[in-house]
C-alpha cells in the first residue's frame, strides 16, 4: 500500500510538471460565439444581453473560490469550485484542479441577464481536462437556485490531443443548452469526473437572452397577448376616444368598427395565428346598450370639453 501511494504521488508529479510544459496554443481552447461551429446563431461576447466568464488558472480546490482569470462580461460573480465530498483535489504547478485519488465533482455558477416572462436563454460551457475525462452523462444545469438538472441539447468533442506518458488525453468538450421560455438572473452547472486522476484544465461559459417577439394581435386591446371579453370591456371604457389602443382599425376613433374586429379574432392569441375560438360574444349593437355606450362616451367628451374651457 505504502508503495502504491509513492507509485500515485510520484505519478501527479509528473502530470504537474507535463501541464505546466505544455505550449500556450495548447492551453488556449475553445471557440468563441462567433466561430461557425458555434451552436446558436453567432452573438458577441459584448452584447449587453450577454453574459461569459472563463477560467485558465485556477487558484483554489477543496471547496475554495475561483474568480475568471481569463476575462468576464456581466459575470463578475461568477465561480468554479470544486465539490467532492470529501475534497479531495489539489492544485497543480500550472493552475490545474486535480486529484489522483478519487473522482472529482465541480460547480460552476453564473449570473445572467433576466429579460422576463417569455424570454429565452442559450448557454453554451466549455471544459477542458487531462487525464481522466468527464463523466458526459455527469453534466446538467440548473437556475434560479433550483433543481432542475437539466441535461445538455448538444455535446461536442472540439479536440482530443495524445499527450504521452501519465498524461491521458487533453480533451476539449461544449455542452449547449437551448432554454426557450427560461429567462433568469442565475446558473447552475454540474459536472463530475468519471474516475481519479482527472486534471480539469480550462472552463468557459457563455450565455445570451433573448426578449420574446411581440406580435400584436388585432382586437386585444389590453396588451394581454389573448382576445378575449377583457379587451371588449376595455373597447367600451374606450368608446368614442381618439390616440386610443382599442382603436383597432385605425381610423382615427374607437367605434363600431373596432367592436367587429374584436368580435372576429375572438379567442385568438399571439400563440393561434389569429384563429379565433368559438366563445360566447357580447353584441352591443342593440338600440339600448348602444345609446347607453354612446350617451357615456358623449358624457366624457363634454366634460373633458368643459375643463379646457370650450363649453
Amino acid at each position: 500500500m505504502e508503495y502504491f501511494n509513492r507509485t500515485r504521488w510520484w505519478q501527479a508529479v509528473f502530470i504537474g510538471m507535463l501541464v505546466a510544459g505544455l505550449p500556450a496554443s495548447v492551453q488556449a481552447l475553445g471557440i468563441t460565439p462567433d466561430a461557425e461551429d458555434w451552436p446558436f446563431g453567432n452573438w458577441s461576447r459584448s452584447d449587453a444581453n450577454s453574459s461569459y466568464a472563463a477560467w485558465d488558472m485556477f487558484t483554489s480546490a477543496e471547496g475554495g473560490d475561483n474568480l475568471p482569470d481569463v476575462g468576464q462580461h456581466n459575470a463578475a460573480e461568477a465561480n468554479v469550485v470544486e465539490t467532492s465530498d470529501p475534497a479531495v483535489a489539489f492544485l497543480t504547478s500550472s493552475g490545474n484542479i486535480y486529484s489522483f485519488s478519487a473522482a472529482t465533482d465541480f460547480d460552476v455558477t453564473m449570473p445572467a441577464i433576466d429579460l422576463g416572462a417569455g424570454a429565452s436563454t442559450s448557454v453554451v460551457l466549455q471544459v477542458v481536462t487531462q487525464g481522466s475525462e468527464l463523466d458526459y452523462s455527469s453534466v446538467r444545469l440548473s437556475y434560479d437556485d433550483g433543481d432542475q438538472g437539466i441535461t445538455p441539447d448538444s455535446t461536442a468533442e472540439l479536440g482530443r490531443i495524445e499527450l504521452g506518458g501519465f498524461g491521458g488525453e487533453l480533451v476539449t468538450t461544449l455542452f449547449a443548452w437551448d432554454l426557450d421560455g427560461v429567462s433568469t438572473s442565475s446558473f447552475l452547472l454540474e459536472f463530475n469526473a468519471s474516475a481519479e486522476s482527472m486534471s480539469l484544465d480550462e472552463v468557459i461559459l457563455d450565455t445570451l437572452a433573448m426578449a420574446s417577439e411581440v406580435i400584436s394581435q388585432p382586437g386585444d386591446y389590453d396588451g394581454s397577448g389573448v382576445v378575449d371579453h377583457g379587451d371588449y370591456e376595455y373597447w367600451i371604457s374606450q368608446f368614442g376616444a381618439t390616440n386610443s389602443p382599442a382603436d383597432g382599425n385605425g381610423d382615427g376613433i374607437v367605434d363600431l368598427g373596432d367592436y367587429t374586429l374584436w368580435r372576429d379574432n375572438l379567442g385568438s392569441s399571439t400563440l393561434t395565428s389569429g384563429v379565433a375560438s368559438s366563445q360566447s360574444v357580447p353584441e352591443p349593437a342593440t338600440a339600448g346598450s348602444l345609446l347607453v355606450i354612446i350617451g357615456l362616451a358623449g358624457g366624457s367628451m363634454y366634460l373633458a370639453s368643459k375643463g379646457n374651457g370650450n363649453a
